[in-house]
């Protein structure tokens, strides 16, 4: 009787294995040869993603859908979330899950947080046609993961919630069936009935497939089953062809974590009579080779991982963290890291420790930051030029810094004498310099402190005139001398033309200071001018003034012109004849004077021009000067008088 039963169980075993073999054998993952970026890859537009969503720089599914990592496309979601969140308080809720006849519910309770002090208006429910889960569940701030499914194909929920400052709940429910190809990238596995039985006659399986490169890891959480009638199977493979890694009967179960050496996983569960013990709990996840595995294609790593140089590895901006073996966003500068994890910080950066011993992603040892960014040193140091003249040179240079705030100190030394000053430009004249001198100018950079970085200096060394400078006759010689270096002395003669331009310069300071003593004489002259002036025109009014009252009397006198006949002139003769003739010229002037003072100065001036002294001269020039003025009726009135 014991053969014929074991007989006829194996017959029924192979039967049903050929239908799970045909039905992993349909089930082909495809690859992505669209070139697009694939689901949870970095994005900036719907069109790059092969999901067809760009959402917050992430490629991700619509709503309402999953992404199956088999077929690398979006499907309809499988997998729903509930929760208590936005449910306005006080009122009563009823829902009912219902799924595909032939299947039967699963539901995942992760967070209950209601008022324990009033339970009978702050509660859950769960129900199924053969099962009551939970009555009037009550909890505070309970985070226990709880799992329930039902033996057909719908399952009730009840939620009632009047007490505010409470989470209510959080959970998850999804559809199963007797066959299941999952394609998730995580997902449960829950026999029917769990955790209060089962039926009997249970065939169950569970096709985990993943894309080629990858592998499903799987964690058995529960089983309890009766020993030797009611099996549980795992094969490394799609059917049960492929090797057996795994398989237990009975209640004496530890828990166990499994993983497939392919893209395939099949899970079995075989019961031959009913019963009241949980059943079969299980978690799986699909994951591509672990990082830092060898790859040749990225398909091959896992999801969050790229293959570079044949190797899994976190996208770049990424590094891997491996407290939590997940790749995290590289940290920018200034930001707190971890010494001990590479390429936490963004490419450029490095984790050191800055002025305040503080680990952060910083610039090297060798390089300035500026806006985050990191630049080398070299740009800090100047490129020179200067021009020449006998005792100053003007230096004036380059950098190629981003940096606004640096300051330069500028010193300079020859065999006697030396100095040194400072500058936020990038030039300076430096004067007082001894001709004939070789001067070794140094200009030093400085990049101040701040909240991460010591003080940072670089030096450039440029050297002025190497040789003494001969003397020169040719004027005209002239010559800029520049040169450039990086912490390093260049040779740069000037010009011989130092010694002529001192000339130069010497002549046109005395000719400036001549030009001053000029003005100020020239200023003192005008000045004795304007005073000589005002006392004339003072001297002038007063004799004007005196002179008022005779001036009306004597104005038909004032220009004298002698128009006479011979006889006239002859009795005016023997009248003035016993005068000497100088006592006559001195008489006429006398006469003059008292008239006008001006015509009084004529006379007399061309009186001495003249070389005459006889009468006729006389009369000829009183005539010439003044004939053009008096009528003829006056002559004889002044003759006579």
């Amino acid at each position: 009787m014991r053969i014929i039963k074991c007989t006829l169980c194996l017959f029924y075993v192979v039967s049903n294995c050929a239908k799970v073999s045909e039905t992993g054998a349909d089930n082909v993952c495809a690859n992505n040869t669209t070139g697009k970026l694939e689901f949870g890859m970095d994005c900036t537009t719907n069109t790059q993603c092969t999901t067809d969503v760009c959402h917050y720089t992430r490629c991700s599914c619509p709503v309402g859908t999953s992404y199956d990592s088999c077929s690398a496309k979006c499907t309809p979601r499988n997998e729903y979330m509930i929760s208590s969140v936005d449910l306005p308080l006080g009122n009563h809720y009823d829902w009912s899950f219902i799924g595909p006849v032939g299947s039967y519910v699963t539901l995942v309770l992760y967070d209950v947080d209601f008022n324990t002090n009033n339970c009978q208006n702050n509660f859950i429910h769960v129900t199924s046609m053969y099962d009551t889960f939970l009555i009037n569940f009550c909890a505070k701030n309970d985070t226990t993961v709880r799992y329930f499914a039902s033996r057909n194909n719908v399952m009730g929920f009840t939620y009632r919630l009047t007490d505010s400052g409470y989470r209510g709940f959080r959970g998850m429910y999804f559809m199963q069936s007797n066959h299941n190809i999952l394609t998730n990238s995580s997902g449960y596995i829950i026999s029917p009935g769990f955790p209060n039985g089962y039926f009997d006659h249970l065939n169950i399986t569970w096709h985990i497939s993943a894309k080629a490169g990858h592998f499903v890891s799987l964690r058995l959480l529960e089983i309890n089953i009766p020993a030797t009638n009611d099996f549980v199977y795992v094969f490394d493979g799609p059917s049960i062809l492929s090797k057996q890694i795994f398989n237990f009967t009975g209640t004496n179960f530890t828990r166990r974590k499994l993983t497939s050496t392919s893209n395939n996983m099949l899970i079995m569960f075989r019961s031959y009579w009913s019963y009241s013990g949980t059943g079969v709990l299980a978690f799986y996840t699909i994951q591509g080779q672990a990082h830092g595995h060898v790859c040749n294609t990225t398909d091959e790593c896992s999801d969050d991982l790229v293959c570079l140089g044949q190797v899994c590895s976190c996208r770049v901006d990424f590094f891997y963290d491996v407290t939590t073996n997940q790749c995290k966003k590289t940290f920018s500068h200034g930001a707190v890291c971890v010494p001990s994890i590479s390429n936490m910080c963004a490419i450029g950066l490095t984790c050191l420790t800055d002025r305040n011993n503080i680990s952060r992603c910083l610039c090297t040892s060798h390089q300035y930051e500026s806006l985050g960014s990191c630049y080398t040193d070299s740009e800090l140091t100047t490129s020179v030029s200067s021009q020449s003249f006998p005792n100053v040179i003007y230096l004036s240079w380059t950098t190629l810094s981003r940096r606004s705030d640096l300051t330069y100190f500028v010193s300079w030394v020859s065999s006697s004498d030396s100095g040194q000053t400072t500058s936020r430009l990038k030039e300076v004249y430096v004067s007082g310099l001894t001709p004939h001198e070789s001067y070794i100018f140094t200009i030093t950079s400085v990049l101040p402190s701040d909240s991460f970085y010591n003080i940072k200096i670089m030096y450039t060394t440029y050297i002025a005139a190497k040789d003494e400078l001969p003397e020169c006759k040719n004027t005209s010689q002239w010559k800029d001398a520049s040169s450039y270096s990086n912490g390093r002395s260049i040779s740069s003669n000037l010009s011989c033309a130092n010694s002529s331009l001192s000339a130069l310069a010497g002549n046109k300071e005395d000719k400036e200071d001549t030009v001053k003593i000029v003005l100020i004489v020239v200023a003192a002259l005008g000045w004795l001018v304007a005073l000589t002036a005002l006392v004339t025109m003072t001297i002038n009014c007063l004799r004007n003034k005196k002179n008022k009252g005779t001036q009306a009397n004597e104005q038909s006198v004032m220009s004298v012109t002698i128009k006479a006949s011979k006889n006239e002139y002859k009795n005016m003769s023997q009248s003035v004849q016993r005068q000497p003739e100088e006592e006559i010229y001195v008489n006429a002037v006398e006469s003059h004077r008292q008239v006008n003072p001006v015509i009084q100065l004529n006379s007399r001036l061309e009186s001495n021009q003249t070389s005459t002294d006889n009468d006729n001269n006389v009369y000829d020039e009183v005539k010439f000067t003044h004939s053009k003025h008096i009528p003829d009726t006056n002559i004889y009135r002044n003759i006579e008088s």
